[in-house]
């Protein structure tokens, strides 16, 4: 009788503690359907032939999006506006890449980008009316003069780590029945290599109003956005910080975070004992990091004001060239990287 009576008060403190959003350590639902082997599988599609470097406007990167937008369904996310994809016109002539500018189009308005997002609610009962943006890019820099440049690192890491935190968000939500405070709009951006279209398309789109929440049918507007969170180029273990150790993760903007929330991301790393070494600079250089901190999709939201993250593991040797494969991740860090900042995300919606 007293184990059952000792069981039974555990089970409620469980409970309490999520009500109170505490810190639970046991909690791990969400870690179920995060498999080293499915984030290698993704990964070797979206960097394979198929994808063919997802080049803006190309077969292979429609390969990619449409893989996306069957991860976003298995996950359980709503589209925005009755479609996850997004479509904008994309100026070839502010291509980043002599390979994005030799591609073969006619006008600039013959190329049409595609922003894929899903919406995770955060109360159906009540729904709230702010938001949080996980963000990012599937496009590359395709294939020239037969050298594929697959990117398994820029970006296929990212786009598995968003696919994977809606994935554990669902679970979550669903086992242990938790409402947010906040919504989650998950969004794969197109047009990254030309100049960040995809990024601005997005922003103007919650700039003119033409976004509604799926579960309210209410606008979604700039000024609902809380926070915005950019991964990109996340899986590799080859740009270190100062002590080598490959376990490592850079968050850039912790400056623009509130309170306590400045110190959110090193107390989940503890607690959950993830063991990443954490940086909040770019490798201790305040130019580097100033520059980096808006040289990525998450520009236009930190122009805007906007509390905006980047989370990355740095830029490699690899970076931009074809020895960018899928064999060169790391799979077991970029599992745990995620883990992290599905820990962190948490925190800021509950």
């Amino acid at each position: 009788m007293k184990k059952i009576i000792s069981i039974f008060i555990i089970f409620i403190l469980c409970i309490d503690a999520y009500a109170t959003k505490a810190y639970v350590t046991g909690q791990e639902f969400a870690y179920s359907v995060l498999k080293e082997a499915r984030l290698r599988t993704d990964v070797n599609f979206l960097s394979s032939k198929v994808c063919a470097g997802r080049l803006c406007g190309t077969a292979g990167n429609t390969e990619a999006e449409w893989l996306v937008i069957r991860r976003f369904k298995e996950a359980g996310l709503k589209p925005v506006g009755g479609s996850f994809m997004h479509s904008f016109d994309v100026n070839i002539e502010m291509a980043n890449s002599i390979s994005d500018q030799k591609q073969n189009f006619a006008s600039p308005l013959q190329l049409v980008g595609h922003n894929i997002i899903g919406f995770l609610g955060a109360n159906r009962k009540k729904p709230s009316d702010k938001y949080v943006i996980i963000l990012t890019h599937h496009d590359g820099h395709g294939t020239l003069d037969g050298t594929l440049y697959g990117g398994a690192d820029s970006d296929c890491s990212g786009i598995v780590a968003l696919i994977s935190l809606a994935r554990m968000f669902y679970t979550h939500k669903m086992i242990t029945g938790e409402v947010f405070s906040k919504n989650l709009l998950f969004v794969s951006l197109d047009a990254h290599n030309y100049s960040l279209q995809g990024a601005y398309a997005l922003y103007e789109d919650l700039a003119k109003g033409v976004m509604r929440d799926p579960d309210s049918g209410r606008v979604i507007t700039l000024k609902d956005v809380e926070e915005v969170i950019n991964i990109e180029q996340i899986g590799s273990t080859f740009a270190p910080l100062s002590s080598n150790n490959p376990k490592y993760m850079i968050m850039l903007g912790q400056n623009r975070l509130k309170g306590d929330d400045k110190n959110l991301l090193g107390e989940c790393n503890r607690f959950y004992k993830t063991g990443l070494e954490l940086s909040y600079s770019y490798y201790g250089s305040e130019s580097f990091t100033s520059v980096f901190s808006r040289l990525s999709d998450q520009r236009p939201f930190v122009d805007g004001g906007k509390t905006a993250l980047l989370f990355t593991s740095g830029i490699t040797f690899r970076t931009n060239k074809a020895s960018d494969n899928a064999e060169s991740l790391d799979y077991s860090v970029l599992r745990s990287r995620i883990i992290l900042i599905f820990r962190f995300i948490e925190k800021i919606i509950s």
